[in-house]
């Protein structure tokens, strides 16, 4: 067991690779948010909306039958009553997965409950791995127009040991404000984004070369992906869920006999 983990963290943080899809059909979007928004990845504010209280679903294709066990849908304006449903298959579903090979059934959106924030994330982690092409995303019970910015699909990648006490939490002030030489301030206003940094510095040999390292590479310095620092099914998981770049050590550093370190850092979209 994880025991010098419980005074850092409860859960190992793992990350997800989001998987590029195409939305091959949609009953609910407006021409200005469509719902193909929801697999580009760079721009938080290219977001999915759809007009009125109907039930709201999409149709998306994998390009072909991977492994996926996790699904996030990030910054959307769900309400307590928010409900959704994830279904795959090996072939196009209608929009609520009927003839799926598997579904999540239907599942509140905030889980757990939790009602002071604007915009939340959803989180869903399948217990076996399951391997297909296709996928349905349905939304019920929602009170008017839904709007989500990110659709992560994909496999987690987790270290087995998290041991690290320390670790940094805070925000990247993206604004600038300069002083010009009679006193006149010079301002640039930027956004605010939540970062963390921190270390895995109890990876095996087989976690680095394995895993890590083939993720950085996928992700170089241009690619977003999603962090959940801690798992745990509290409220606290809302402002634990990362999405964006992160700038890691470009060399891994071995500690021990089978012992690797990385650092990371990332500065989120959400």
């Amino acid at each position: 067991s994880n025991r010098l983990g419980i005074y850092s963290m409860s859960l190992p943080p793992f990350f997800v690779k989001p998987l590029p899809f195409t939305v091959i059909d949609v009953n609910n979007e407006i021409s200005s948010n469509p719902a193909q928004n929801l697999s580009d990845f760079h721009y938080a504010g290219a977001t999915w909306k759809t007009s009125g209280a109907n039930a709201k679903w999409i149709i998306g294709d994998l390009g072909s039958a991977v492994a996926v066990d996790f699904l996030g849908t990030l910054s959307a304006n769900a309400d307590s009553g928010t409900n959704y449903l994830f279904a795959l298959g090996t072939t196009a579903m209608n929009g609520i997965g009927t003839g799926a090979s598997y579904t999540s059934g239907t599942l509140p959106f905030i889980s757990p409950a939790l009602t002071t924030r604007t915009l939340y994330h959803s989180h869903l982690e399948i217990g076996t791995p399951q391997t297909y092409r296709y996928f349905n995303y349905y939304v019920s019970s929602h009170t008017g127009d839904f709007e989500a910015a990110f659709l992560v699909v994909g496999k987690k990648i987790a270290p087995a040991r998290y041991y690290d006490n320390d670790y940094e939490r805070g925000f990247e002030d993206l604004s600038r404000f300069d002083l010009g030489r009679n006193g006149v301030p010079d301002i640039a206003y930027g956004s605010v984004l939540p970062s963390i940094k921190f270390s895995l510095s109890w990876l095996s040999e087989s976690e680095h070369e394995d895993y890590i390292d083939p993720l950085l590479k996928a992700c170089g310095t241009t690619e977003p992906l999603l962090l959940c620092f801690d798992p745990a099914a509290t409220t606290s998981r809302q402002q634990r869920t990362f999405f964006g770049r992160l700038a890691a050590s470009k060399r891994g550093q071995r500690r021990h006999f089978n012992v690797w370190q990385r650092d990371f850092e990332i500065f989120s979209l959400i």
